[in-house]
């Protein structure tokens, strides 16, 4: 039983199904794709500096503050929120 599986697994055996053939094609191939890939990571700042062109990204507009206090100036809930908390651990750190 032993010797069966010797014999399958010998040298001879990849010689006479092609197997040199078909491990050079599939290293082959896998190289190829490594190099296609390396050249695609390599011009991906360039192509999307291209796109970038035809298609920028939109520019917030800047909130134009009616008063000259900051929490006049503020947008939405979230700076509020913000705001509120800075001035209580201002309080707090300063009592």
């Amino acid at each position: 039983m032993n010797s069966l599986v010797l014999a399958a697994s010998g040298l001879q055996n990849i010689s006479d199904n092609d197997g040199i053939a078909i491990a050079l094609t599939g290293i082959t191939i896998v190289f190829a794709a490594l190099i296609l890939i390396t050249v695609f990571i390599s011009l991906l700042p360039k192509i999307l500096a291209a796109v970038n062109e035809v298609f920028p990204e939109p520019v917030p507009k800047q909130a134009v503050a009616a008063a000259s206090s900051p929490v006049a100036a503020a947008t939405n809930d979230d700076d509020l929120v913000a705001a509120a908390i800075a001035v209580a651990h201002h309080a707090h750190n300063n009592s």
